[in-house]
């Protein structure tokens, strides 16, 4: 008597404690799915023990005790263990490859189905009378059945959790713990099977081996598990970033978007969701950013990945793409981050253009030619240097002023700009002079004709204000490898051929 009087107190002890835990699981975070769904399990395995604990000491009444085995006890046994493998599969991110209704099928229709069934008279079990009038339960063939499916889904999550693998310490240590609770949990029905069947007058002792799974379940639930209320800072962060942001799915589907994408893209909810993140852009980036986004995605996690595309507006833009994976509810789900960082690559590219080009004509300055040069060099490309100087640049500048020297020198840029258009570039080093390189070129001749048409166009009257300024210029021709080996032993060599056109020149003299 006193080990029976020790099972019942059990009972009632193990409801209010599983009764408190499911509390405690669900303010852990309410939000979350597998927090209510955990909490769910906890509460069936307290109704579990306290329908035991009715059976045992209140109910002798024979319907009334059929009734709590056949309508209630074995509905929540079998929901316990779908749940269970429900749970189970979460944590192991089956849901990820496998399709999601098949696998809750498989969790969820046996259970469904054996709640059902298990009222038939005679399916589970033959009741008997005995002679105090207490109802005997003989086992039927619904019960093997029973046991079998019991067996099968702890059998299922001992196996999904001890062949998961996860590079995340935290995740290995609470899966761990949660094997550990399954593993012990069916032990410990195996060996109260084996004492019902020696001693069947002993009560249902196979009802604490969920005291191990429960403990587990809320250690992880509690300790490993989500933060409480993460998904409400997320929110909170997700809505308040100044970026837009998307969730996609594993084919780019947009599944979510805060308010600042609907305000980038111009787009309300309902047309958002459900379409391609590619749906974005215009008909002809769509298959180039898919190219660039699955080697990008191939190799790892997307960081600062700059893209340049036009928008469905019509709008061309450069974005940054920030994407990771991000767990929500156990399910996995990519989070993008779209920066729009046109403004400051136009800006970057003014301050390029500013360091490689002169301000006032909009040539290329000395740094572009020195860079060219160089890469020409390092390739044994063989090319023409021509330096040009201008005749009486400084006369024009001291008689009519320095706006009229910059238009002239604006007017001699576009001249160069329109000869060398195709041909070579041409750069303005400083002052009024200027250097054209031309790639590629074998001989001198090519390089004397081009000088020949410089000239020619440059002999001429140019009008600022009514005055006639009189524009002309000198020079001088080099070639690369023929007349040195270097960029300045190169441009010297066209120096002392320029110098020596202005002392031979009637055009005006050397200022």
């Amino acid at each position: 008597m006193m080990l029976y009087s020790l099972i019942y107190i059990g009972y009632i002890v193990s409801t209010f404690y599983l009764f408190y835990f499911s509390i405690e699981v669900y303010l852990k975070n309410r939000n979350n799915f597998t927090h209510r769904l955990a909490a769910l399990l906890l509460f069936l395995m307290s109704t579990w023990f306290f329908l035991q604990h009715l059976k045992s000491v209140y109910i002798t009444n024979v319907k009334v005790s059929q009734l709590l085995v056949f309508w209630l006890e074995y509905p929540v046994l079998s929901f316990i263990m779908a749940i269970g493998t429900h749970l189970s599969m979460i944590a192991t991110y089956k849901f990820e490859g496998f399709n999601r209704r098949l696998l809750l099928s498989v969790c969820y229709l046996p259970a469904l189905l054996f709640s059902v069934s298990s009222p038939i008279p005679g399916w589970v079990h033959r009741v008997e009378i005995d002679q105090q009038g207490h109802s005997l339960f003989y086992p039927a063939a619904g019960l093997y059945l029973f046991l079998i499916l019991s067996a099968a889904y702890f059998i299922v999550g001992i196996v999904l959790f001890a062949t998961y693998r996860s590079e995340d310490a935290m995740e290995r240590r609470k899966n761990s713990i949660w094997l550990l609770g399954l593993s012990a949990t069916f032990g410990w029905g195996i060996f109260a099977g084996v004492v019902g069947a020696l001693y069947p007058k002993i009560p249902l002792i196979a009802v604490f081996g969920c005291l191990y799974w429960a403990l587990s379940l809320r250690v992880t639930m509690i300790k490993y598990a989500s933060m409480p209320g993460y998904e409400l800072r997320f929110k909170k962060l997700y809505d308040l970033s100044p970026d837009p942001i998307v969730l996609l799915s594993k084919d780019m589907t947009i599944e979510d978007a805060n308010i600042q994408c609907l305000n980038r893209f111009q787009i309300s909810r309902e047309r958002l969701i459900g379409t391609s993140f590619y749906d974005l852009f215009v008909q002809e980036d769509r298959h180039k950013l898919t190219r660039e986004m699955n080697l990008c995605l191939a190799v790892g996690e997307l960081n600062n990945k700059q893209i340049s595309c036009t928008t469905h507006l019509g709008e061309p833009v450069v974005f940054s793409l920030d994407s990771d994976i991000l767990e929500i509810e156990y399910e996995r789900v990519r989070f993008m981050i779209i920066r729009d960082i046109t403004t400051e690559k136009n800006y970057e590219a003014q301050i390029i253009n500013l360091a490689y080009h002169d301000i006032l004509t909009g040539l290329r300055n000395r740094v572009s030619f020195h860079e060219d040069t160089n890469t020409l060099l390092g390739e044994h490309t063989p090319f023409a240097v021509l330096v040009i100087d201008l005749d009486g640049f400084k006369q024009i500048n001291d008689t009519y002023g320095h706006d009229a020297g910059d238009e002239v020198l604006k007017y001699v840029s576009r001249i160069l700009g329109e000869e060398m258009s195709g041909l070579g570039r041409a750069y303005r080093l400083g002052g009024d002079e200027f250097i054209i390189v031309i790639p590629e070129c074998l001989g001198r001749e090519p390089a004397a004709e081009a000088a020949e048409r410089i000239m020619r166009r440059l002999k001429t009257t140019f009008q600022f204000k009514g005055n006639c300024l009189e524009v002309s210029g000198s020079i001088g021709i080099s070639m690369y490898p023929q007349d040195g080996q270097t960029s300045d032993e190169v441009v010297k060599r066209a120096d002392h051929d320029m110098y020596e056109m202005k002392k031979k020149s009637k055009l005006g003299a050397p200022e």
